[in-house]
C-alpha cells in the first residue's frame, strides 16, 4: 500500500490506510489493467450476488475530480482559497476554526502589507479572513495570481456546462481586467 502512495497513520499502535477517492479510482483501475483480472471480475459480476465487483466495475468509470486547492493560490506564505459569488464578486479567503489561528494570519497578512485584510466569522463555527475585488486590484502579484485560478476555473466549469457559474466567473475576470 505504501509503494502506491497511500498514507500511513499511526495511532497508538493501530495502523490505519487512509484512501482518498482518487487514489481508489486510481487503484481500481491499475487492478482492471490486468487482462485476468479484468476478465475474472467481469464474469463474477455477473452472478445475482456480487453486488461489490459491479461496484468496482463503477468506481473504475468514474471520473475524478481534481484534488481540493486548484482554486487557491500563496500569499505571504498563507494558503488562500479564491472564491467567486453568483453575481461575479471575487474575494480570497483563508478559514480557521480557531480564533486565534485566525487572528495570527490577520496579522501575517496585515505585517506582510495587505492593510486591507478583514476578519469575520461564517458558518457560525469558521473565522474567515478575508480581502475583496478592491484589496486584490491594489496588489498586481494578487492580480496575476488571481486570475489564472480564474481561467482554470472558467476552463472547469466550460467542460462542465454550467452557464450561471460561467457568467459569475467571466464577471469577475472583467472586473479583475483579467486578459
Amino acid at each position: 500500500m505504501r509503494s502506491l502512495g497511500f498514507r500511513e497513520r499511526d495511532r497508538r499502535h493501530n495502523v490505519t490506510y487512509m484512501i482518498w477517492a482518487s487514489r481508489a479510482v486510481d487503484l481500481i483501475r491499475k487492478m482492471l489493467g490486468d487482462s485476468l483480472i479484468k476478465a475474472l471480475i467481469e464474469d463474477l459480476s455477473a452472478l445475482p450476488d456480487a453486488d461489490k465487483l459491479r461496484r468496482l466495475i463503477t468506481l473504475a468509470n468514474m471520473r475524478v475530480k481534481p484534488p481540493l486547492g486548484r482554486s487557491s493560490i500563496e500569499v505571504a506564505g498563507i494558503k488562500m482559497h479564491v472564491h467567486v459569488c453568483n453575481n461575479g464578486f471575487v474575494e480570497l479567503m483563508a478559514s480557521r476554526y480557531d480564533y486565534n489561528d485566525a487572528v495570527e494570519v490577520l496579522t501575517r497578512l496585515k505585517n506582510a502589507g495587505y492593510e486591507e485584510v478583514k476578519l469575520g466569522r461564517r458558518g457560525g463555527d469558521r473565522y474567515v479572513v478575508y480581502m475583496g475585488i478592491k484589496a486584490i486590484r491594489k496588489h498586481p502579484e494578487l492580480v496575476t495570481k488571481v486570475c489564472e485560478v480564474l481561467r482554470r476555473m472558467l476552463e472547469e466549469t466550460v467542460n462542465e456546462g454550467k452557464e450561471r457559474r460561467m457568467k459569475a466567473i467571466t464577471k469577475a475576470m472583467t472586473s479583475l481586467g483579467c486578459q
